[in-house]
This record gives C-alpha cells, structure tokens and sequence, in this order.
C-alpha cells in the first residue's frame, strides 16, 4: 500500500474527533488502511500551527512521522521549524519527506486552508484505495489534501 499524507480540515474539534474516530475504526476493520501517525492541530490567532492531539503506531519510531514533522514546521516558522526537525528527523526517508511534502505549492495550500481557529487532521497512513477516507472526508470535512509520500529505503545506494 501506498503511505499517503492526508491533511483534513474541520470547523470543530468534534468534527475532527469524529473523523478520527471513524479513521481509528476503519484501521481496526482491516480494510486496506493503516495510520502511521496522526495529529491535531489549530492555527492560532499569530499564525502559528499548535499540536493539540497525537497518536502514533510508527514504525520508524518517531512520535510525529517525518512528513508530518515537516509540514509542520513548514506551518510553525522557527518555533514550528525546531518542532518539525525534533519530531521527524530520526526517521527512516526523513530527508526524502522533508523534500517531498515540504514543497512549496502543498504547503502554501496547506497553509491557506488552515485560517485561525480552525483545525487540520494530518494523518501519515497506508491506504489501499481513498473510498473509505473519502467518504470519512466528506461526512466530516470541509476540505482535505492528500499527497504520496516516498520513502527511500537505506542502503540503496538512491540519492
């Protein structure tokens, strides 16, 4: 299966949890989806991204997967960026993620979405097909992202 980021955006906190939860049930159902990592987060009134929820079943050991950490800090500015380097850079493909999502176009659009007050999902999973999530997105979202991510095993000699 392909790891995807998928960043959900929600008006509420109970909508975020809701969608969550449903996510959380479709992973335990075994249909084709697994979360790596996910957390909640809101923009505050400065503009910048705070963690309000993590759950993490990694497998590259990091509390906040590599790609997640990099948006993150993408959308936090220094205080974020130092965040996103502690979370994500012990991970397996951390450089690779940091090129892949931390790209201009995805952030931007990103951190236009994410206006203050309101609160993003950003999920790091596998996911066979996106009908289960999608139909998750629309019961529950106001708009979502989704991106591939590619990690590049070490020792493959791909630079």
């Amino acid at each position: 299966m392909q790891t995807k980021m998928i960043v959900m955006f929600f008006e509420t906190i109970d909508r975020a949890e809701r969608a969550f939860n449903a996510l959380d049930a479709l992973e335990t159902a075994g249909e084709g989806f697994a979360i790596d990592s996910a957390v909640l987060i809101q923009k505050d009134e400065a503009g910048k991204a705070v963690v309000l929820r993590k759950e993490t079943e990694s497998l590259r050991g990091t509390v906040i997967g590599a790609a997640t950490g990099a948006l993150l800090g993408a959308l936090g500015g220094p205080v974020g960026a130092a965040l996103g380097l502690t979370a994500g850079a012990l991970a397996e493909g951390a450089e690779r993620a940091v090129k892949d999502i931390v790209e201009h176009r995805f952030v931007h659009s990103v951190d236009s979405a994410l206006t203050a007050g309101k609160l993003a999902l950003v999920i790091e999973a596998k996911e066979a097909t996106p009908y289960a999530v999608d139909e998750i997105i629309q019961e529950n979202a106001t708009s979502a992202f989704r991106r591939n991510i590619f990690f590049e095993p070490r020792g493959t000699g791909v630079d």
